[in-house]
């Protein structure tokens, strides 16, 4: 599947993935970037993540591959995925429910932020 993504996609998708495990992914799909003749920073780079806010109050039990904290501990595990090449992002939050994504709402804000410092 990997060659097919390197010879014709424009994105690729990792799929529910924890931090450890993206690095031997987006090496797998540079190798294969390369088997096929194709600059790997041609493809764009996603993943989904599992995250927890501590604000939302939840006393379910953690999910294997959740990333939970404060907001700043999530904000720091989330841009280590795109220290990693990856672009994209797509985030189920737990709760899954309207408090959930109220509480997530900082978390994107202090991503906001980040970038915005970075760029400038």
């Amino acid at each position: 599947m990997l060659r097919l993504t390197a010879e014709m996609a424009d994105q690729w998708d990792g799929g529910m993935r924890r931090l450890d495990e993206a690095p031997a992914l987006l090496a797998a799909l540079d190798v294969a970037c390369h088997a096929v003749g194709r600059d790997p920073a041609t493809i764009t780079r996603s993943v989904e993540v599992l995250v927890r806010t501590s604000a939302a109050g939840e006393d379910s039990p953690a999910e294997e591959r959740e990333i939970a904290g404060t907001d700043d501990e999530i904000v720091s595990e989330l841009r280590r995925f795109a220290d990693l090449g990856i672009d994209h992002l797509q985030v189920q939050v737990r709760p899954n429910s309207i408090d959930g994504v109220r509480a997530f709402a900082p978390v994107i804000e202090r991503m906001r932020d980040l970038a915005g410092a970075d760029r400038g």
